[in-house]
């Protein structure tokens, strides 16, 4: 037998070691090489040494990012591993219904993560309708415990399991000979349970410290990359820096207020000031950044609201300094399935905006069928001719395009590409 795995044994070990090397190795090797170069896709790459290195040093946003990970990590790992190993402890004394309880407090770990945004953004939504405050007037300490709060209830069940399986094997021997020897609880949890499970520790903190520091990844919503593409092509046809566009902040109504007609829906101008020489991928960050502040005000009284501006901004004849209005809608309501609401019929393929205040808007939605884009427009004939529309649709998404393929190529580059 031996000599036969002496002999066959490429045939074992290469196809695991061919998948490895494929899976692991090279894309860690071309990762570590492609930090010390300036890209924008894995064929157009150009050697800079050391520079990304130092760039992020001094880049505050980097720093900012960085210190608050580490904060979220080093209070994430501490909780998560003491409130697992205490489930644990706890659910090895034999007690009554045990198996159903491992049951229940592992299960949030088989919850994929938009499924879990969407359960605690109910749960908070509903504690803090209670408490009569909102939940994106709360401000970044809030939501740095709300997301410890998810990633304990998240991971806690997992290492909880790996706890136990530890636990279970410590020697009962040990146990029983330390309580002769009048060892109390305490003592034989620190001098026998502890040292005896510290490979399970160790795995513990280990996936939680992956699991934590992997947690804030860069993202961006697609409505940051139509803003940018829409102000893109303004900058493009009026040569000013400075656009403006009415954006709409909306969340999914209420059963109550979809029968009586009503939604929750704020329109704010979106402003933003870029110069030419600023990157296609800075443009979108930095909407990104800024859409957020105007998150914080989403519940402000929009009718107060637009008295004020309209104070500040006297405009007559309902005019704007705004060129159109962007709607953004993640997800299209399928028809089949899904054709009643309560004892509501419906049937939408997109939600249009009512009556035309402004010269034009652009409501922008998912398409179910094959996961694309609908764009719809609604306009005032007199403002906005349908060749105006045709030649901001085709040059908005020629900007999308070359700005998607070439996230490095400033604004000027692209409005003169184009």
């Amino acid at each position: 037998m031996e000599k036969a795995i002496r002999k066959f044994w490429p045939i074992f070990v290469l196809p695991t070691l061919g998948a490895f090397a494929i899976g692991f190795l090279w894309p860690f090797v071309w990762g570590v090489y492609l930090s010390f170069c300036r890209f924008t896709t894995v064929q157009n790459v150009s050697f800079v040494g050391l520079q990304n290195y130092a760039n992020i040093w001094i880049d505050n946003t980097f720093t900012h990012a960085f210190f608050f990970t580490a904060a979220f990590t080093v209070v994430s790992v501490a909780l998560i591993n003491v409130f697992a190993f205490a489930l644990a402890l706890l659910l090895t004394r034999k007690l009554r219904g045990t198996n159903l309880f491992r049951t229940v407090f592992f299960m949030p770990n088989l919850i994929g993560g938009i499924v879990l945004g969407y359960i605690w953004k109910t749960l908070l939504d509903g504690v803090l309708a209670l408490l009569d405050r909102p939940l994106l007037a709360l401000d970044a300490t809030a939501g740095f415990w709300g997301l410890i709060i998810l990633m304990c209830w998240q991971q806690i069940g997992y290492m909880m399991v790996i706890y136990i399986a530890g636990l279970q094997n410590v020697p009962i021997d040990l146990i029983e000979a330390a309580r002769v020897d009048g060892a109390t609880d305490f003592q034989t949890l620190v001098r026998i349970k502890i040292p005896m499970v510290m490979s399970n520790i160790t795995i513990c903190l280990f996936l939680t410290l992956t699991n934590s520091f992997k947690l804030f990844d860069q993202n961006l919503s697609l409505v940051c990359l139509l803003m940018m593409g829409l102000r893109t092509y303004f900058q493009k046809m009026n040569g000013n820096e400075d656009v403006s566009i009415n954006t709409t902040i909306a969340r999914r109504a209420t059963l109550k207020e979809k029968k009586s007609g009503g939604t929750r829906i704020h329109s704010f101008p979106f402003r933003t000031i870029f110069s030419e020489d600023k990157t296609f991928l800075d443009g979108i960050y930095e909407i990104r950044d800024l859409q957020n502040e105007l998150f914080l005000h989403a519940n402000y009284d929009p009718v107060a609201y637009f008295a004020r501006r309209g104070q500040l901004y006297p405009q007559e004849g309902g005019r704007t300094y705004e060129p159109m209005s962007l709607t953004y809608q993640p997800m299209t309501l399928k028809e089949k399935g899904l054709n009643q609401l309560g004892d509501i019929r419906y049937k939408t393929k997109w939600y249009p905006n009512g009556a035309t205040t402004q010269g034009m808007y652009l409501t922008v939605m998912h398409r179910p069928e094959d996961n694309g884009l609908d764009f719809n427009f609604e306009h005032q004939v007199k403002a906005v001719s349908r060749d105006d529309l045709e030649y901001l649709y085709y040059y908005l998404c020629r900007i999308l395009f070359l700005g998607i393929q070439n996230p490095s190529l400033t604004i000027g580059e692209i409005i003169r590409t184009v």
